[in-house]
Order: C-alpha cells, then structure tokens, then sequence
C-alpha cells in the first residue's frame, strides 16, 4: 500500500503511503509545471493518491467502484479514472460500464458517458479528454467539469451504418481531438466524424 519514488540522479528510493492495493501509477508525459501530480490508482479502496512530488503530500480522493485503468493528461494535472471490461482479470470487482471519474485540482467528479468505455485520448493541448465508448465519443473539457454530470457522445456513425455488434468497429481518434475516422468490416468505406459539430463525411472504397 505504498508508491516507491527513485531519485534519477541519487538512485535514493523512498517510499509514501497511498490507498489499498495500488495498480496503476501516472504521471506527467510532457512539460511539467509546479501543479504537475503523480496519481497512483488503488483498486483496492477505490481510490486515487494524488502525490505533490516536490513536497511529498498525499491526497486521497474517491473514484468509481472497479475502476481499473488511469491516463493522466501531459502535464501530469488531471487525470480519468475507468473500468475496461478486457483487461479486467477473473475475482475483479466489475465496474460501472458508463461513467468515468475525472479527478482534478484535488477533487473528483463521476461523468456519465456511452456505454463500453473502450479508452481514453487526451488532445494535444491537454484541454479535453476524448472517451471513447461503444457509442461514440463523449467530450470531456475537463477544466469546466466542476461536479457530477453526462456527456452523451458524439455518435461517429450515421444510423444507417451502426452494426449490431460493436466490436466491427474501428475507431481513431487525431491527436488534436477534433476528428475521428471510423470503419467497419460490413462497409465499404469509412466515415469521417468532425467532433465538434457531429457532422459525417462519407468516404466511400469500393476496392
């Protein structure tokens, strides 16, 4: 129940207590700031340890129940919380297939999104947090999220076009988080999503 932190110059190790059976551990991937945070997830208490590195407080805030991935934002000052059915091994509690936690300035928020959280994509700029689901992509502007709410999602398929089975998709995401492009094994073609406006071009690839 505890992080190890290894001084890159010294090779010290120390160690800070977080929450019970930590799994996952982020931090920033980019520049960081002084508001820069590594989050430790702990499955085991539903928890996320939110650890200042220069003066080595920890904060504890609540996530949802069987969350068991984290992606943290570049600069290391937000971060999403979520349950993926496929990586969860057998005796894991089962989360909550349509929310996600948003944690933030020391506190965390539950955000309904689609169903079948799939993954999440932070855009370039750190802004928005893209959670893709089997119906769609919910928007998330994590510095407007200042309590529990719903993202519906974009859908990136026009009704005409969604298969009974989700799992024919494939769905990318640009690293701009303004654009997805999808494609499906019944379609000849692929369809272009513009995320701000829900509007669909229609490739078609008749080869």
């Amino acid at each position: 129940n505890s992080a190890a932190i290894i001084s890159s110059t010294s090779l010290a190790i120390r160690t800070d207590p977080v929450g019970f059976r930590p799994t996952e551990i982020v931090g920033p991937s980019g520049e960081a700031g002084d508001d820069a945070r590594v989050m430790v997830l702990n499955e085991g208490s539903d928890s996320l340890s939110i650890i200042d590195p220069t003066t080595r407080v920890v904060e504890d805030v609540p996530v949802m129940p069987g969350a068991n991935k984290l992606r943290a934002n570049a600069s290391g000052t937000a971060a999403i919380a979520y349950y993926d059915a496929q990586s969860a091994e057998q005796g894991d509690q089962i989360g909550d297939l349509s929310s996600v936690t948003v944690a933030r300035d020391g506190a965390s928020f539950q955000v309904a999104v689609g169903f079948n959280v799939r993954r999440v994509q932070w855009s370039d700029d750190d802004s928005r947090a893209l959670v893709l689901s089997d119906d769609g992509i919910s928007i998330l502007r994590v510095d407007e999220i200042d309590s529990d709410r719903v993202e519906p999602p974009v859908a990136v398929l026009p009704e005409d076009l969604i298969p009974l089975d989700p799992n024919d998709l494939e769905i990318q995401i640009d690293r701009s988080g303004a654009w997805a492009i999808t494609r499906l094994a019944t379609f000849k073609g692929v369809v272009l999503t513009d995320l701000a406006t829900g509007e669909h071009s229609i490739v078609y690839l008749p080869e």
